[in-house]
C-alpha cells in the first residue's frame, strides 16, 4: 500500500491534512447552512495554519476548493475532508 502524499511532499503532508480538517471543522461549526464565502474560508485557513509548519499554509492554499454555486458550509467542509482522506 502506498502512502498518500500532498502537494508539499510527504514530509509536510500530515500538518496540511490537520489544518484542512481543522478548517473544515471551524467552517462547519460557525454556520453550517450558510453559503460559502471565500473571504471567510481564507481568513479561517490563515488562523488554523498559524501554529503549523511554515509550508502548511501553502499546502492548504493548494487544496482549498472553489465552492459550488449555492454550496453550504457543511457541504464544503465534507469536500475538504474528502480531499485529504486517504
Amino acid at each position: 500500500m502506498s502512502e498518500q502524499h500532498g502537494p508539499t511532499g510527504p514530509e509536510n503532508w500530515a500538518p496540511v491534512q490537520g489544518c484542512i480538517r481543522a478548517l473544515a471543522e471551524r467552517l462547519e461549526k460557525g454556520d453550517p447552512d450558510g453559503l460559502v464565502d471565500m473571504d471567510r474560508v481564507l481568513k479561517v485557513a490563515e488562523v488554523v495554519s498559524q501554529d503549523a509548519e511554515p509550508m502548511a499554509l501553502a499546502g492548504i492554499m493548494a487544496l482549498i476548493l472553489s465552492p459550488y454555486c449555492g454550496e453550504k458550509y457543511h457541504e464544503y467542509a465534507d469536500r475538504l475532508r474528502e480531499a485529504v482522506s486517504g
